[in-house]
């Protein structure tokens, strides 16, 4: 694994990326997935949401799973799994991954796209038009206006609970 410390980049890293979204783009791969299960950190959704929402973009049906839940909590972080479904246009399961919390919604939610879908999704070919910006500058644009729509997205989803800080009574104080 080799690695650019200076711009957080390795080698392998980038490599993997590449195949992985060749196979989520092309449909005549033999490992084309079917779903798409998205495994996010729901303490750093914004850095996750990122790739999610540009997989959400490729039009396949996308399954978010918001994994490590008892760490938003522990963050005060109260994310409304209902709007946040609606605005990206995906279904989400909260989940424990650790304490096996949610796997059984994970899987019923498979069935159920799996049966909404019938059996043509199961290798369903279809094309998709590949969009791809020209130039570094309409990339960079398209990554900072991505930005802002989570940005905008999660202000309205999440509500942080920050307990004030109490100040101690002058005349309690010896």
């Amino acid at each position: 694994k080799e690695c650019d410390w200076s711009s957080d980049v390795c080698s392998s890293d980038l490599e993997e990326e590449r195949i992985a979204s060749q196979i989520i783009t092309d449909n005549a791969d033999k490992h084309h997935p079917d779903i798409v299960v998205f495994i996010a950190d729901a303490s750093n959704l914004k850095r996750s949401l990122f790739l999610c929402t540009q997989i959400i973009d490729l039009e396949k049906p996308v399954i978010l799973a918001l994994n490590m839940m008892d760490m938003a909590e522990r963050k005060n972080m109260k994310i409304n799994i209902e709007r946040l479904s609606e605005k990206l246009g995906v279904t989400i399961i909260p989940m424990n991954a650790r304490k096996k919390k949610g796997t059984e919604e994970l899987k019923e939610a498979i069935i159920g796209i799996y049966k909404e879908k019938g059996q043509a999704l199961i290798h369903e070919h279809r094309k998709i038009d590949h969009v791809i910006a020209d130039t570094k500058e309409l990339q960079a644009k398209e990554t900072v206006d991505r930005y802002k729509k989570i940005s905008e997205i999660l202000e309205d989803c999440i509500q942080l609970d920050i307990p004030a800080r109490v100040k101690p009574d002058r005349k309690s104080v010896v």
